[in-house]
């Protein structure tokens, strides 16, 4: 399908592309012929006097210019034109091949009401002359029917390629919008890598610090089927991402049956064992309330801000403290609020800071339309996020 999906849009772009170049050339081409026209029609009926014969010269000159001046040079024709309608002499060329390229040019780049000025003028113009002259009206109605048929023509080559620039426009949204969904995985992705790296060995640094501390050298079989799991697990990650950056069309959540609220309680549950191991005292209190139907993009940003909370939780609060997690649903948003201890000793004290772990989830729950603030007073660090239950993406999504 898609394969099919590609190969029209290249015939599609082979074919503007080939209309572009007709047209390119023809530009120059019609008043060529044009030119030849009305230089046979001068040679076939010479004017009888200066002002005709200037007339002549300047509407030759005009139908040149229209090649490079388009909207200029069909102007200048056009004058000619009306003004020979108010000479006497009626020596001369008629003009009309060169009047019917300029109303062509007028319909095709004079944008409506006033492009149709042009072709009731000269009409107007041409009928009066015709009564002066004492001309039949069904001699001479066709004649201005085809003024009309040349400004309609030029007007529906503008609509096509009115048209045409639609469709390019289009698919370059198209193609932008693959390319913003690509990079939206692929920051997904690298957020997933960075949460689940930094978590895991962030904690299995402190578990081996305090195996030091306490002046123990070997690890239980419970902590090495442990340390395997979050190794298989980290390793798992990277895997993900590189499959992302190749262009796999995968999501980055594993499918399973679990529900949304399911595996967000099922994260919960592990952060909380991982700090009560490290000594911290806390819990995290998730409501009933939590939807199962939230989007996709409002649980992978819950799911990836609770890892982040818990790391920095165990790389940066007071050891042995206290710690509180709430998950709440309110309206259309789910609210996370985190308070914890905080002093100048930590359980990871070189732990490598980048400064943009917490950043980035704000810069995220923000680009969801949501809202996150964090302050520090009285020896406690909070945090509070509203994350919107259907994110500003999808609601801007056509129904």
């Amino acid at each position: 399908m898609a394969q099919d999906e590609e190969r029209m849009r290249n015939r599609h772009e082979m074919l503007v592309s080939y209309i572009e170049w007709y047209f390119k050339y023809l530009r120059y081409l019609l008043p060529a012929i044009i030119i030849i026209l009305t230089l046979a029609e001068t040679w076939a009926y010479p004017p009888e006097s200066v002002m005709v014969g200037s007339l002549v010269v300047a509407h030759l000159a005009a139908l040149a210019l229209t090649a490079f001046h388009p909207v200029l040079g069909s102007n200048i024709v056009l004058a000619t034109f009306v003004i020979c309608c108010f000479v006497p002499d009626n020596s001369g060329p008629s003009f009309l091949w060169g009047t019917w390229l300029a109303l062509a040019y007028v319909g095709l780049y004079i944008k409506p009401p006033y492009g149709a000025i042009y072709p009731l003028s000269i009409a107007a113009v041409r009928m009066w002359r015709f009564d002066a002259t004492g001309t039949s009206p069904n001699e001479y109605v066709m004649l201005l029917l085809a003024m009309f048929l040349a400004f309609f023509a030029g007007r529906a080559v503008s609509w096509n390629n009115l048209a045409n620039h639609a469709k390019q426009e289009k698919l370059k949204v198209e193609k932008m919008q693959q390319y913003l969904a690509m990079t939206r995985k692929e920051n997904i992705a690298a957020s997933q890598i960075h949460d689940s790296i930094t978590g895991n060995l962030t904690y299995m640094a402190i578990l081996l610090d305090n195996k030091f501390l306490s002046h123990e050298k070997t690890l239980t079989e419970a902590e090495v089927v442990e340390f395997r799991a979050m190794i298989i697990k980290t390793l798992h990650e990277v895997r993900t991402v590189i499959n992302v950056m190749n262009g796999e069309n995968k999501e980055v959540m594993n499918t399973t049956n679990v529900s949304f609220a399911g595996r967000i309680q099922a994260i919960a549950e592990q952060g909380d064992r991982s700090l009560r191991r490290l000594g911290f005292s806390g819990e995290t209190k998730l409501s009933p309330k939590i939807p199962s139907d939230m989007s996709f993009d409002c649980f992978r940003e819950m799911e990836s801000l609770l890892q982040e909370l818990y790391t920095n939780t165990a790389a940066h609060a007071k050891p042995n403290g206290e710690y509180y997690i709430s998950i709440n649903c309110s309206g259309s948003l789910i609210h996370i609020d985190q308070v914890n201890e905080v002093s100048d000793d930590n359980l990871f004290p070189d732990k490598p800071a980048s400064s943009n772990g917490l950043r980035l989830h704000r810069e995220r729950i923000s680009s969801l339309g949501g809202g996150s603030k964090v302050s520090s007073e009285d020896g406690t660090w909070q945090f509070h996020a509203r994350i919107p239950i259907t994110s500003a993406a999808d609601m801007a999504k056509p129904m």
